[in-house]
């Protein structure tokens, strides 16, 4: 997914959910849509759906990042940290939900 929007002091996260791939499928997905194929960084992703979705974010979330923490291995961050370290659409990112609340965020790594 794509974050959009951090608000911590509401706990919340806004994204938009994108279809991700990597590898062999990135390839077979990017030549579906006539795009450059194989894709570079060999990673490839698809927005189907430009709705946006907000969820509460709990207070014990893991959370990590990676490159826009200027690393490349997952640093452990607050939601706080993470709504500085962003803007709209920088990065791809993984969530976790359980019970409509997101219990993890962790940065997808992108060479």
């Amino acid at each position: 997914l794509l974050l959009k929007a951090i608000d911590p002091g509401r706990g919340t996260v806004t994204f938009d959910l994108i279809q991700y791939f990597h590898g062999d499928q990135a390839t077979i997905e990017a030549a579906k849509d006539h795009q450059e194929s194989p894709p570079p960084n060999d990673s490839y992703s698809r927005n189907i759906n430009p709705r946006l979705r907000t969820l509460p974010v709990r207070a014990d979330a893991a959370i990590t990042a990676n490159q826009v923490a200027g690393s490349n291995q997952n640093i452990p961050v607050s939601l706080a940290r993470l709504a500085t370290l962003t803007r709209a659409g920088s990065g791809v990112f993984w969530i976790t939900v359980r019970h409509d609340q997101v219990t993890k965020i962790s940065e997808q790594w992108v060479p």
